[in-house]
């Protein structure tokens, strides 16, 4: 292995190993949201609206 992946490699062990990892899940009611979104897109406009969960 050259220095710089030697160097990046324990870098990258450091980092993983210091660095808190923390993952959350939470539930909303987009009740209103869903029908006010379908209501919408039922107009004819030019642009959509969409859900976008962002994982």
């Amino acid at each position: 292995m050259g220095r710089i992946q030697n160097y990046v490699a324990r870098a990258m062990e450091k980092s993983w190993t210091t660095i808190p990892h923390v993952t959350t899940h939470d539930e909303a009611d987009i009740t209103d949201f869903e029908h006010a979104r379908q209501d919408y897109n039922a107009g004819g406009h030019r642009s959509k609206l969409t859900l976008l969960a962002p994982w």
